[in-house]
């Protein structure tokens, strides 16, 4: 089952389905260098939307979508 990944999508959820994603976010910001930290991860992880997300790494949240669904993408492919 995919995901829909929207602005009000939680972290949790995100990563739940696709993990490698944790590891696309740190490539995009120093930011992200929080949810490598498991008792941040875990408070956050059903409290964080991809648009609050956003804002801390200084993107625009059309933008960061169309990121994380382009390297989901790509990832697939690969698997294909």
């Amino acid at each position: 089952m995919k995901l829909e990944i929207l602005p009000t999508t939680v972290i949790g959820d995100l990563l739940h389905h696709y993990p490698f994603v944790q590891d696309f976010l740190l490539t995009l910001s120093p930011h992200y260098t929080r949810m490598t930290n498991p008792v941040v991860f875990k408070t956050m992880k059903n409290i964080a939307t991809l648009q609050m997300i956003s804002r801390v790494g200084g993107f625009e949240i059309g933008h960061f979508i169309e990121l994380i669904k382009q390297e989901i993408k790509d990832r697939e492919e690969e698997l294909d």
